[in-house]
């Protein structure tokens, strides 16, 4: 009777044998699919691992940026006034605001619409800090009629203003990784219709 040591706890054990009748283990070509799925095994896991490490680390530096946001407060013939909170965990620098509106007190019926840049201050807004802005109105924001902010507190008055939404303002930022970045908020001005959509 040939003998051969088992792959496992190297006792002697018949050549033939399929498992090792000391320890249990699986010889021959069966001992090596395990081993291969050990390993395959191993790879699926450090492959699994270092995906995870990747999505956060990206996450992390992702998260190290500035996040503004924009909301217009209140139009009046004096001022336009519009807030800008941070939620990101770097300061932002902002630095310009264009304001977007019909031509007219009337809607135009070819949907153009006429693009103003404010006069506005660089100013820097802190994570978790909020900033009010109020510009001087000039005869250009004359057209703009604001609605009561009182009114638009209210969920469904304020969506059924939804269609009076015909101006928007985009504020233009540099974040802390100096990219410039902007964002556009629709808000309700005059004329105080529905318009079409902008292009």
């Amino acid at each position: 009777m040939s003998l051969k040591k088992c792959n496992s706890c190297k006792q002697e054990i018949h050549e033939d044998a399929r498992k090792c009748h000391y320890c249990g283990t699986p010889q021959g070509y069966k001992n090596i699919a395990n081993i291969i799925s050990i390993y395959a095994g191993a790879f699926i896991a450090v492959a699994a691992l270092v995906t995870i490490a990747i999505d956060a680390g990206k996450n992390l530096i992702d998260d190290e940026l500035a996040s503004l946001n924009l909301s217009i407060a209140d139009i009046n013939d004096n001022n336009f006034n519009f807030v800008v909170s941070n939620t990101g965990s770097k300061p932002g620098v902002v630095y310009d605001l264009t304001i977007q509106h019909p031509p007219s007190l009337e809607c135009s019926k070819d949907g153009g619409y006429t693009m103003h840049r404010a006069q506005l201050e660089n100013s820097v807004i802190e994570p978790g800090k909020t900033q009010s802005f109020s510009i001087k109105t000039n005869n250009l924001y004359k057209i703009f009629a604001g609605f009561d902010p009182h009114a638009l507190s209210d969920k469904a008055i304020a969506k059924k203003l939804n269609d009076y939404k015909v101006c928007s303002a985009k504020l233009t930022y540099l974040d802390f990784d100096n990219t410039h970045k902007s964002l556009e908020v629709d808000f309700h001005c005059n004329p105080q219709g529905i318009c079409p959509k902008k292009l």
